[in-house]
């Protein structure tokens, strides 16, 4: 073989590869478009968690209110025992995972999760355009017709870093 051959040719400044400018400048338009479609992630995580906890929040609701209306009309829990209402008050216990009594833990160490409201009232034939004048505790049972459930469940934290906690409340009607 010939040496000449075995050499090298000069390179052309322009067959060199990328300058160190060229390099810079092209990290600073990356850097600008992920800073640009970084607002998209962040917006998406944010609207995840919300419709997260709207989804929790929705079944811990409806499912007590399902519960409810499985029993028999004229049930203890369905029944108001004083007053024209019948409300029952729980948290969700992150420590016993499941509900407890009352509005916040007896026990040291525990959170409540979730606050939960159940109001139990009923009603005659004669009030139910409005539902606003419920019969009250006593009323003999073949004047009872319609008892109402309604469950509202919300956040027993103020917020976080998504927003602040969700509630919804959940009404059905059970007739005899």
């Amino acid at each position: 073989m010939n040496r000449r051959n075995l050499r090298k040719r000069p390179v052309r400044r322009g067959e060199a590869g990328f300058s160190f400018i060229e390099v810079i400048i092209a990290g600073l338009l990356m850097l600008m478009i992920a800073v640009a479609v970084l607002p998209l992630f962040t917006e998406a995580a944010s609207s995840n968690e919300t419709g997260r906890e709207y989804t929790q929040v929705s079944n811990l609701a409806r499912s007590r209110a399902e519960e409810l209306m499985q029993l028999p009309f004229n049930s203890t829990p369905l029944t108001v025992a004083s007053g024209t209402s019948l409300i029952t008050d729980e948290y969700y216990s992150k420590l016993n995972k499941r509900w407890m009594p009352g509005t916040t833990p007896t026990t040291s160490g525990d959170i409540a999760m979730w606050l939960r409201r159940t109001t139990i009232r009923q009603f005659g034939v004669t009030n139910l355009d409005t539902l606003d004048n419920p019969l009250p505790a006593g009323t003999p049972p073949e004047g009872v017709h319609v008892k109402e459930v309604q469950v509202e469940v919300k956040g027993a934290t103020v917020g976080s870093l998504f927003g602040p906690s969700k509630s919804i409340t959940v009404r059905m009607l059970k007739s005899q």
